[in-house]
């Protein structure tokens, strides 16, 4: 077999390379100079591979082969008669496109660099700098010298056009033309929002909105305006030509009383249709533990409705005629309530039919089924594979029960809860018995995507 003139450069997370070698000085011609190196010899890497051991990956950041980047695995499965040599770079600085890294944020547990899983880049150059030009150069951070890398096609969206906005945030444009703006700031119902805190990023003034949201206001062209408010997601516009501007603003998604996204989950989308036997006036209150986001029609301490037998619902409030009642939430639940005993384990491929079969056992009829499909169907479809696991009527009452007057006589309720998974572990199915309609009708169905507090969860169990 024709020895290869391979030689690598592996970029570890740790001072020594377990253990493996002695620190040197040595200079390689052609490579990195002035580094410490820990150097391992051909036999030693043989032999962990013979051993099937995995310490060395999960101690190697990255792997450089003839200046190209490679996983770790290429180390248990690379013929050791065709390495030439290795040696290690422990802890050097990352300049990936003239942007500075620390090997915690390429290869931590967290990583928060977009370059991030390096392996997958279109990598153009890679070069060092020795220990002595990078501390002169960079000082203390550039002890361990510098690996400096240039892709093809640099990741330019999370830098070069935030990068960009940024300019455009804080340029001076006092020398353009005036533009007279105005316009009104609702929520997403259209519900007139009072007192919005309305900031010129680029001149630094700061205007309100009056008291049914309306606002009138002189910038100039290219300027940035941020609409915010407590409890809402910001919204910014750039002024071009377009002189009135009407803003919605979303509430947000966050405990107002915290700096960090709340632990709990966002109710998505349970829906009320109401199905009495006559022309009915029907109360509604949500006895719901947790946070209201947004609710269509608006819900104001409860709703007061018309219903029909066919379905259609009339907010005696706005006089308006609805299909359904909307609402969702955020809600926090202990560990314990990801801890699932049964339900499903669904390839995309069979989503369709999956849901159809058992929203309709469930008691669904083709109207319904076909809008919680339309709802769910996209995000579903965005895993391979997915665990689901349906609350069924009563067991839906741990989200939310209704006060409703007049009682219905059937309540068909589901809700569902999913999340990624990777591989099948052949959990036990759910079994579910089909509601039959008798008089006055309630059905509803929501859902929540609980992938964040299941990996929670799992960390907890492991720990």
């Amino acid at each position: 077999m024709k020895k290869l003139k391979l030689h690598f450069v592996i970029i570890t997370l740790f001072m020594l390379f377990l253990g493996f070698g002695q620190d040197t000085n040595k200079d390689f011609k052609g490579k990195p100079t002035g580094l410490q190196i820990s150097t391992i010899s051909k036999n030693e890497l043989d032999l962990n591979r013979q051993m099937k051991s995995s310490k060395i990956e999960k101690q190697i950041a990255l792997v450089v082969i003839d200046n190209s980047i490679s996983s770790p695995s290429i180390l248990s499965i690379l013929p050791p008669e065709v390495i030439e040599e290795i040696y290690v770079l422990p802890k050097p600085l990352y300049i990936i496109n003239k942007h500075e890294y620390s090997e915690e944020e390429l290869f931590g547990n967290n990583p928060t660099s977009p370059y991030a899983p390096l392996n997958k880049l279109d990598i153009d150059t890679i070069e060092t700098v020795n220990r002595e030009e990078a501390i002169v150069a960079y000082g203390e951070k550039g002890k361990n010298g510098i690996v400096i890398i240039t892709t093809k096609k640099p990741k330019n969206d999370a830098f070069e056009i935030a990068k960009q906005q940024f300019e455009e945030e804080n340029r001076d444009n006092s020398h353009k033309k005036i533009i007279s703006v105005s316009g009104k700031i609702t929520d997403c119902e259209f519900i007139s929002l009072n007192q919005i805190t309305i900031k010129n990023l680029n001149s630094k003034e700061v205007f309100y909105s009056d008291s049914i949201g309306n606002y009138e206001i002189k910038v100039h062209k290219n300027d940035f305006l941020e609409f915010s408010k407590e409890d809402y997601i910001s919204e910014k516009v750039k002024i071009v030509r377009v002189k009135i501007i009407n803003i919605q603003l979303k509430m947000s998604q966050t405990d107002p009383k915290i700096n960090n996204p709340s632990p709990g989950i966002i109710l998505r989308k349970p829906i009320i249709y109401l199905y009495p036997i006559d022309r009915t006036k029907i109360s509604i209150k949500l006895d719901f533990k947790g946070k209201l986001l947004t609710t269509f029609p608006k819900y104001q301490d409860g709703w007061d409705l018309i219903g029909f037998p066919d379905g259609q619902i009339q907010d005696k409030k706005t006089k308006r005629y609805y299909n359904s009642l909307f609402w969702d939430g955020e809600q926090n639940f202990p560990k314990e309530h990801y801890n699932y005993s049964e339900g499903f384990e669904i390839s995309k491929n069979y989503l369709t039919e999956f849901l159809i079969q058992k929203l309709e056992l469930i008691g669904l009829n083709n109207h319904e089924t076909n809008d919680f499909i339309q709802f769910w169907l996209p995000i579903l479809e965005k895993n391979e594979l997915n665990f689901i696991h349906f609350y069924v009527n009563e067991d839906y009452d741990i989200f939310s029960k209704n006060i409703i007057n007049p009682v219905p006589e059937t309540l068909i309720r589901v809700f569902m809860e999913f999340y990624k998974i990777d591989s099948k572990s052949y959990i036990a199915e759910q079994n579910f018995k089909k509601t039959i309609r008798k008089g006055f009708t309630l059905v509803e169905w929501g859902g929540s995507d609980v992938s964040f507090p299941m990996k929670e969860f799992i960390k907890s169990k492991n720990k």
